[in-house]
């Protein structure tokens, strides 16, 4: 479960995901086998981080 600022929590995954995106259309190559994972496993460490602790307000 997620806990602490809905905006904070939705800015920070939005942020993520973007990131993930732009990394993977910019850059030639893959940073991992495929693109479906290395999306996988960066929203994955990021919902660690906010599972971790509460969001606090940006």
């Amino acid at each position: 479960m997620l806990a602490g600022d809905a905006t904070a929590i939705s800015t920070v995954l939005w942020t993520t995901a973007h990131g993930a995106a732009s990394v993977l259309v910019t850059f030639g190559h893959r940073p991992a086998d495929s693109p479906d994972a290395y999306a996988a496993a960066v929203v994955d460490n990021a919902l660690a981080g906010l599972r971790a602790r509460p969001a606090t307000r940006l």
